[in-house]
């Protein structure tokens, strides 16, 4: 099935303000295919170990148990990959049914250095400013009350943005850089 170049999809949003960074892209349903395939075949070859110490009679509980652990560590991985993405794209499918493509302004509010995975970057919190309905509307990236600081708001703070609105979640989603230039050019704005 082709994408519509005039329609906002789910996969053309990378952000919301009150949820986060929303992990759609080809490039993680690539990765989650490669970890469930690398589960089915480490089941399959701790199935064959299994069997083959059996059969000799050489069952060392060390050799069985890591492989057992790891495979549990992958199934538990895959399952929280899966169960995210389902829920960030049905999150992201609900506020788009009645979402509005609109230009906005988001400024930074804050920085902090954020450490993921042992590599520091720059988190930002933003403010996105637009226009909905003659009234000028101002939202603030928050979780909880709190401002929301996070790495994929930096490459949006401080420049003129796409958004799509949500008036009935009243959520404000960040559409990827590249859609933004697709929704451009086929609706002359």
């Amino acid at each position: 099935m082709k994408k519509q170049d005039n329609k906002i999809i789910a996969s053309d949003i990378d952000a919301s303000l009150s949820y986060g960074q929303i992990f759609l892209s080809q490039a993680w349903i690539v990765m989650l295919i490669f970890i469930l395939v690398c589960t089915v075949l480490f089941c399959i070859g701790y199935i064959c170990y299994i069997v083959t110490s059996v059969i000799e009679n050489n069952i060392d509980m060390i050799l069985v148990i890591i492989p057992g652990i790891v495979f549990i560590g992958f199934v538990v991985l895959c399952t929280f990959l899966f169960l995210r993405m389902s829920k960030e794209k049905h999150k992201a499918t609900l506020w788009l049914e009645d979402a509005i493509v609109l230009e906005a302004y988001a400024k930074s509010v804050g920085q902090t250095l954020h450490v993921r995975n042992m590599i520091a970057r720059t988190a930002t919190a933003i403010e996105v400013s637009f226009e909905y309905d003659d009234k000028r509307c101002v939202r603030q990236s928050t979780y909880k009350d709190k401002p929301l600081y996070l790495a994929v708001y930096t490459k949006y703070a401080d420049k003129k943005i796409l958004i799509a609105y949500s008036p009935k979640y009243d959520e404000v989603m960040l559409i990827k850089p590249e859609s933004a230039k697709r929704y451009k050019e086929n609706n002359n704005m």
